[in-house]
């Protein structure tokens, strides 16, 4: 049940180190 919930927070972190690398 929480792994729900971490899919979305896995994905912010992915997207803040994809902006990071911009």
């Amino acid at each position: 049940m929480n792994m729900h919930w971490m899919q979305p927070q896995q994905y912010l972190k992915m997207w803040l180190l994809s902006s990071s690398e911009v």
